[in-house]
């Protein structure tokens, strides 16, 4: 893949693909590809995604609801940012 230059990639829809399975088989022959996940990533599951070592960054809009933007809910908005960024500083750490 990387003489085609296609070295970072979007893996969308991630979680009705078993995204998770196919990117970790993915990882060693592939090493020089890294991608993002999008399409049912969610608080949840993302954990898991970020352990894997061929992902760059994971794409994910269950943080930001459409219902909680209609009921000007942006207290619960921020908590589940905090949490996102707390997953994501936690992985960083290992």
């Amino acid at each position: 893949m990387c003489f085609s230059g296609l070295n970072y990639l979007k893996f969308f829809p991630a979680e009705p693909f078993n995204a998770y399975e196919v990117l970790k088989a993915m990882a060693s022959p592939l090493s020089d590809v890294k991608f993002c996940p999008t399409g049912g990533i969610t608080i949840d599951n993302m954990q898991k995604y970020l352990e894997l070592p061929n992902i760059f960054a994971i794409g994910m809009s269950s943080i930001v609801d459409s219902k909680l933007i209609a009921a000007h809910d942006f207290v619960e908005i921020r908590r589940r940012c905090e949490q996102a960024v707390s997953i994501v500083n936690n992985s960083i750490k290992k």
